[in-house]
């Protein structure tokens, strides 16, 4: 009798975990932030959810209860080509400004396309029962939500727990010890590091509060109507964040229930290779080398110089090397082999890979980690700096700054790496730790997800630090009230005293 009444619960309990409708709306102009956020919507829609899905391209493969609404146009609107020098010598303070208004580009786009307009001529009495949305680039969007019955909202952020995401949980962000997440520092910061850092937190506060949300916040008012939430409270009012950090690469914090750990969710078993790929890694006696900027970083965009240097450092290593080369590349040595796109995951899984050249993004990084490969790591833009100087740090990588990347240098680092098994044995025990969770991401995000769905939102497990303001949340009025106080006693004697001495003074000279 228990175990028919245990069989009735569970399946009432899937019914009701499948029949949820979701929203998703996603508006960074990236392919691997993309790739990313798929499996989560896929896992979605197959454990029965009705999804729909705006973002910049529709998914490559149907998915069934899965409603692909895609940005037209969105890539080449907000993305251009990259200046690989000009990317390298820009300051972080640049690149938190740029990052500002990249987010607030994508979010205008999708929000006047035609994608956009389709989603709002859903029929009046269709409601969502959940949300899932980037933790920014979104807010002008924020408006659509009493539309569909004010849905409960779950951030899925592709970044290690951005600042503006720690707020939106009440989860503590002290940037004495916790790096700004675009930034080139590990939580071991020097005394000015400390200080770049403090600023870094500090002048991404001042644009993200009083200059991107008010921004976003007219432009919501312009097209939903000013009677609509303030953007800056909706951004305050989620359920639950899942964010691309874990506790073994990133600094450990103090985190509130609702803060989930995500990271490397894109990564699936491997898969076998193309005959040609897997021949040219069976056949490398020697080991290989895989190389690849990702996504949004081309190689043939490398100026002559650089490539030359590449191309003159591989040719003297005995390894072989995959190099993922958008173009033709008519000079390369024979133990090279080029292509516009390569299944990296698979790739690096091959038993004879030696290293992997990376721009030490953070997919990559992960990527890499689980397979147990030593990287080199070219960064170019924002948490780049940051994932490589942790994996030196670490001994589990090199960093190898572009202007400095010559035949010489990278032909250096490659040998150091290979030669020196030290790299690969202490990758190997952080793929270990790094896997060694009770659930996989992808599990850990649906179970959140749908236990958002379950308990309406799960208001219990949101903390009230979220709602207090700088002043509030640091103590700083409770503090000036307690030093007032006795100041104001002081202050109220020493009066009383010198008004006494006064009026003495005054009695001794009229007698």
């Amino acid at each position: 009798m228990h175990k028919i009444f245990a069989a009735f619960l569970f399946l009432s309990y899937i019914s009701i975990s499948n029949s949820a409708n979701i929203l998703a709306i996603y508006t960074l102009a990236s392919p691997s932030i993309r790739l990313w956020n798929t499996p989560l919507l896929t896992a979605l829609a197959t454990r029965g959810h009705n999804v729909t899905v705006i973002s910049p391209e529709a998914q490559k493969n149907r998915v069934a209860n899965l409603t692909d609404l895609p940005v037209d146009g969105l890539y080449e609107a907000i993305g251009g080509d990259m200046d690989f020098d000009v990317l390298h010598e820009a300051t972080m303070f640049f690149w938190i400004k740029e990052m500002f208004a990249f987010f607030r580009k994508g979010c205008l786009f999708t929000l006047k396309s035609d994608s956009f307009k389709r989603l709002m001529e859903y029929p009046t009495d269709f409601k969502f029962d959940l949300v899932l949305m980037e933790p920014i680039g979104v807010e002008c969007m924020f408006g659509i939500l009493p539309r569909f019955g004010n849905p409960p909202i779950v951030t899925v952020a592709s970044f290690p727990a951005p600042q503006w995401v720690l707020e939106s949980t009440g989860t503590p962000s002290n940037p004495s010890y916790v790096p700004y997440s675009f930034s080139p520092y590990d939580d071991d910061m020097k005394f000015m590091e400390r200080v770049y850092n403090f600023i870094a937190y500090i002048y991404t506060q001042y644009l993200y509060k009083y200059d991107y949300l008010p921004k976003m916040d007219r432009e919501a008012r312009n097209v939903f109507g000013p009677e609509i939430a303030s953007v800056e409270s909706t951004a305050q009012n989620v359920s639950f964040a899942l964010t691309n950090h874990h506790p073994t690469l990133d600094t450990p914090f103090a985190s509130a229930p609702n803060l989930i750990p995500i990271a490397a969710i894109q990564v699936k078993d491997p898969k076998p290779l193309p005959t040609d790929l897997q021949k040219f890694l069976d056949d490398a006696t020697e080991g290989a080398i895989y190389m690849s900027f990702g996504t949004n970083v081309r190689s043939d965009k490398l100026s002559l110089a650089k490539r030359k240097a590449i191309l003159e450092a591989f040719a003297e290593l005995p390894q072989r090397v995959l190099w993922k080369f958008e173009s033709d590349l008519p000079d390369a040595p024979k133990n090279v082999k080029i292509s516009k796109w390569l299944p990296q995951n698979d790739v690096l899984a091959h038993p004879n890979l030696k290293v992997f050249i990376t721009h030490a993004g953070l997919h990559s990084t992960h990527e890499t980690i689980i397979r147990g490969v030593p990287i080199v790591g070219v960064p170019f833009v924002i948490d780049q700096h940051m994932n490589i100087r942790k994996m030196q740090k670490l001994g589990r990588g090199l960093l190898l700054e572009y202007k400095d990347l010559t035949k010489d240098t990278l032909l250096h680092t490659l040998r150091e790496i290979i030669g020196n098994p030290s790299y690969r044995e202490n990758i190997m025990k952080l793929s270990a730790r790094f896997q060694d969770n009770p659930t996989s991401p992808l599990e850990s995000a649906v179970f959140w997800t749908e236990y958002a769905l379950r308990h309406k939102g799960a208001q219990h497990l949101q903390s009230a630090a979220r709602n207090l303001n700088f002043i509030q949340y640091f103590l700083l009025d409770v503090i000036a009230f307690l030093l007032a106080v006795p100041i104001s006693f002081v202050l109220a004697i020493y009066i009383l005293c010198c008004r006494r001495k006064s009026t003495q003074k005054g009695k001794d000279k009229l007698n």
